[in-house]
């Protein structure tokens, strides 16, 4: 009987010891899960933090650049304000210089210098020609071959109108009066009657295009339509191609 109580005792020691190694080798084997996932934790969060560290620098290289950039270009537009009214007076000279060798009038030659003065405004050229100072201003830059075109038709000069236009241009024209039945001749006499109400024109804007060629957008005071003109060089001489008309 005391022998089978001492069998009963050593099995639950036997359990018990058992049971306390089973528990030491899960203890330590979360100790060392739980040590290689804090190991791998450090590690990724120095990872993260030199990234991080990596990417600051980064900007503030960046943002160092746009502070040196702006300041550049404080500088540049102070320069420009300076020498704008400088730039002026020489566009003034030569337009006045080129409007003398077409033989303009002094009229037309004030026209020229207003219009060539535009390329150079901050804003929207918004410069304005009475028709009373229309005149034949030839076609040495846009601006002359602009006023040209104008005083042409509002004279109903056919000669004038044509030599204004490019050889696109008086395909286009010639074109068009087909389809209506009429001469080139006979649509430039029905473009001064068109001139009739007309006060004077307003360039609105000027832009060079891709192609190197002109737009100028003007309205017709006293119509109240808006019209782009395009022009293209032909040779040392400015042309009409095109015009386009607002809607």
């Amino acid at each position: 009987m005391k022998s089978n109580r001492d069998n009963s005792s050593n099995v639950l020691v036997l359990v018990c010891l058992v049971a306390m190694a089973a528990e030491g080798f899960f203890l330590t084997r979360l100790y060392q899960e739980n040590t290689e996932l804090r190991g791998k934790g450090i590690g990724e969060k120095h990872q993260v933090d030199q990234k991080v560290a990596g990417e600051l620098k980064k900007h503030g290289t960046e943002l160092r650049v746009l502070r040196q950039q702006n300041q550049d270009l404080l500088r540049l537009r102070t320069e420009v304000r300076r020498l704008r009214p400088l730039t002026n007076e020489v566009i003034t000279l030569r337009a006045q210089v080129q409007s003398l060798s077409a033989g303009a009038t002094p009229a037309a030659i004030a026209a020229a210098a207003a219009l060539a003065k535009a390329q150079v405004a901050d804003t929207a050229p918004d410069v304005f020609i009475g028709r009373e100072d229309w005149a034949f201003a030839g076609f040495s830059n846009a601006e002359a071959a602009l006023q040209t075109v104008l005083w042409a038709g509002s004279q109903g000069d056919v000669e004038a109108f044509l030599a204004s236009l490019t050889p696109d241009g008086r395909a286009k024209l010639e074109e068009q009066a087909q389809k209506l039945n009429k001469s080139p001749e006979e649509m430039v006499n029905e473009a001064k009657q068109g001139f009739a109400n007309v006060t004077g024109f307003r360039l609105l804007e000027q832009n060079l295009l891709p192609d190197d060629s002109v737009m100028m957008r003007v309205t017709l005071e006293g119509q109240n339509l808006t019209e782009r003109f395009f022009f293209k060089k032909i040779g040392d001489e400015w042309h009409l191609s095109d015009t386009k008309t607002d809607k």
